[in-house]
């Protein structure tokens, strides 16, 4: 009975349509009401194929991904287990190859998973956690005070055609964390990716061909200034909305926000690109398939 609940807790953490996906592959009905299914495929799959799920959203879910470049040349003959093995060995981590450690965390990120991340062995999956900043806080049942760090778990996937992705929210943990695996990668000389005007046009050409495609700018300065004048003067004759052009600057893009609707079922995507940084924000909930769909262009379009 505790082993069903606790599937049953991992399953609560993936999306409807994910689960119907499921339901649909292993005969179950798919007309049960959220409940009901999520038990039903607790009941028919065993725990490390629920596990095997539940990582792959993990992983994703509404990601914030920050994208950098190493260089090829350092990855190549990587597919290779023995090569990657001897490259961890070399590094003193080889104890972490496929084999998910619990160590004791300090503030600064420690290895405690390295794996490839697909069956092509294509791409390079590290997982890093440390101590966050303290929090306190009070429990709603009793109104005890809770003083604990909370667990921060960044997870890297490195594409062996050169593309990193690093999935954290904050900027300054993805670079902190982006130097200890170029380091051990030997790719030490790596490029921020960053999307010219250009490369955002190419990827509006590319989202406007999806069913109902939202786009929205993300601008520069401000995104909106409203001026009112006094009752009985003209807004035209004041001085400071003739210089409004000034005021505001270039209408420089700093990004877009993407939503469309792709594949036989219609599964909604939405995310928005930092331009500057070249890190992608995912605003729905998505898995593995649509984060590697949209990477496809991104990398077709920045030539990697």
């Amino acid at each position: 009975m505790e082993k069903l609940k606790k599937k049953i807790e991992l399953l609560e953490e993936i999306p409807r349509y994910k689960l119907d996906e499921i339901a649909e592959n292993n005969d179950i009905k798919k007309s049960l009401n959220i409940r009901e299914l999520r038990k039903k495929i607790a009941e028919i799959l065993p725990n490390k194929k629920i596990e095997e799920i539940y990582e792959d959203y993990m992983d994703a879910g509404n990601a914030t991904i920050h994208l950098f470049k190493f260089k090829k040349s350092n990855l190549e003959g990587l597919k290779e287990e023995g090569n990657l093995n001897k490259l961890l060995k070399e590094n003193e981590i080889e104890e972490f190859f496929k084999n998910r450690r619990v160590i004791d965390l300090t503030s600064s990120p420690q290895i405690v998973l390295i794996e490839y991340k697909n069956k092509e062995k294509s791409k390079i999956r590290v997982v890093l956690e440390f101590k966050g900043f303290q929090i306190r806080t009070r429990r709603a049942d009793t109104r005890d005070i809770l003083v604990y760090n909370p667990l921060i778990t960044i997870k890297t996937i490195i594409h062996l055609d050169a593309l990193v992705e690093i999935r954290t929210r904050k900027r300054d943990h993805a670079k902190n964390v982006l130097n200890i695996i170029a380091n051990i990668f030997n790719n030490d000389m790596y490029e921020e990716i960053k999307f010219s005007e250009e490369d955002l046009e190419n990827i509006i050409k590319w989202a406007k061909t999806f069913r109902n495609t939202i786009i929205k700018p993300l601008s520069g300065n401000i995104s909106s200034l409203r001026m009112t004048a006094k009752q009985g003067s003209d807004l035209r004759n004041i001085d400071l909305y003739n210089k409004r052009d000034e005021f505001i600057g270039p209408n420089i893009k700093t990004g877009i926000y993407l939503q469309f609707e792709y594949g036989t079922k219609n599964r909604k995507i939405g995310f928005q690109i930092n331009s500057n940084q070249g890190k992608l924000f995912f605003k729905s909930m998505v898995g593995e398939e649509e984060i590697n769909f949209v990477l496809s262009k991104i990398k077709e379009i920045k030539g990697i």
